[in-house]
């Protein structure tokens, strides 16, 4: 296209010109056809993205990591189509991702953008709830089979065309994702289960075998010790044979203990149940006297923080029955202030030495089951005497709770 100039010397319009012209002179229904069919356009580039992305997800190793070069290409065509009403280009669409942990111990959150204001990299926290939302931005639910999970999308600032392709073409993304995240909430939940038959499968070997031999060892020892105390020959031989003796009984103990404790499943309705059983067992089994303060009922944990916590008091009443010389001891549980859940494990023993709270291996696993439910333990002195172990759980509000009463739920605009 050219323009005639008053000295009737023709020259070349710009191609943007060129363009804007062809535009104007158009009719309005032939420009609403083409707006049409860039909407049309973005969802088929979007169903192109997505085919093998649910796959990708629901087969991913660590989702805290792997998801963000999963999601990549969604996010930089996100980025690329609406980057000429962002803020910033190189600020993603696609923020924040908050997933319900697979062990129940509150959120794990997943920076998706390198200018997240939230922070980058994970972390595990409580529920999204008290989370600042960024202005223009707003969450995302995703309803998943763990519960209820958040995407932070950063919509601003959109014109009211832009915000409705948007989000059309989240609606899309987001079933893809729920579709992958649940396809690997069921595949670890299987492993857990698998993990948990193989344990049960251990320790019935190890009860058939090892424990049957051992508790042969232990009566025939108690037997032999006892007929050197009543044979004058056989005298000299008395000490080597009761130390032979304790440990066979020790051996055995040991043996039943990591049998019961590959067993060990309990359901969050029966952890008061589980304590009464390990108190009454840890009577049985030595001269201390137990007091159990149970002040919780139908708390808000999962079955898999009920057992870790079983574990954890299991194996503090293990060591002060062995190494405390303790007369009492005493299990709290109770309901803080600050919701949150605290298991006091008491004695008034000799107390703990230093160098076994830093290099036991017996404390090591405890932190590790601690950490695993997002709990904090900690070990040291009690007045006057003894040992205190506490564990301090953060319980996290049910997802429902946080759709409807938190300020997070909104959508643009600030509709509830």
């Amino acid at each position: 296209m050219t323009v005639m100039q008053s000295n009737g010397i023709t020259r070349p319009v710009a191609g943007r010109l060129q363009r804007l012209l062809e535009w104007l002179i158009s009719t309005p229904p032939n420009r609403y056809s083409r707006s049409r069919a860039v909407a049309d356009n973005a969802q088929v580039v979007m169903q192109r993205l997505l085919p093998d992305l649910a796959c990708d997800i629901a087969s991913c190793q660590h989702p805290a990591t792997d998801l963000v070069p999963l999601l990549a290409p969604v996010q930089s065509w996100l980025q690329q189509q609406f980057k000429s009403t962002r803020a910033s280009a190189h600020d993603g669409v696609l923020k924040t991702l908050w997933l319900p942990d697979i062990k129940g111990a509150g959120y794990r959150c997943i920076a998706l953008s390198s200018l997240t204001e939230t922070g980058t990299g994970t972390g595990t926290g409580n529920d999204p709830a008290h989370q600042p939302l960024p202005a223009g931005s707003w969450m995302q639910p995703l309803a998943l089979s763990q519960g209820c999970g958040w995407l932070l999308v950063n919509g601003q600032p959109l014109k009211a065309h832009d915000q409705e392709q948007l989000e059309q073409c989240l609606t899309l993304f987001t079933a893809v994702l729920r579709r992958g995240l649940n396809g690997w909430y069921q595949q670890q939940q299987r492993l857990q289960q698998a993990l948990q038959e193989e344990r049960q499968w251990h320790a019935a070997e190890l009860h058939d075998s090892v424990a049957q031999v051992l508790g042969y060892l232990r009566m025939s020892s108690a037997r032999l010790a006892k007929r050197c105390d009543n044979n004058a020959e056989l005298a000299p031989l008395l000490p080597d044979v009761l130390d032979l003796s304790e440990q066979c009984l020790f051996a055995y103990r040991q043996t039943r203990e990591l049998i019961a404790t590959s067993r060990l499943s309990t359901l969050a309705s029966e952890l008061g149940s589980g304590l009464n059983q390990l108190v009454e067992e840890f009577e049985e089994r030595s001269a201390l006297v137990f007091e159990l303060d149970n002040r919780c009922e139908n708390l808000p944990i999962d079955d898999h923080q009920a057992t870790q916590l079983l574990y954890i008091v299991r194996e503090s009443v293990c060591n002060l029955v062995r190494h405390a010389h303790a007369s009492h001891a005493r299990i709290r549980l109770c309901r803080e202030a600050d919701d949150q859940l605290v298991c006091d494990i008491e004695d008034n023993g000799r107390g703990i030495q230093a160098t076994a709270n830093s290099g036991s291996f017996g404390l090591q696993i405890m932190q590790e089951r601690a950490q695993r439910i997002g709990a904090r333990l900690t070990i040291g002195p009690r007045q006057p005497s003894g040992t205190r172990v506490r564990l301090q759980l953060p319980l996290v509000s049910s997802p429902a709770t946080v759709r409807h009463d938190s300020p997070a739920a909104t959508h643009p605009g600030g509709k509830p």
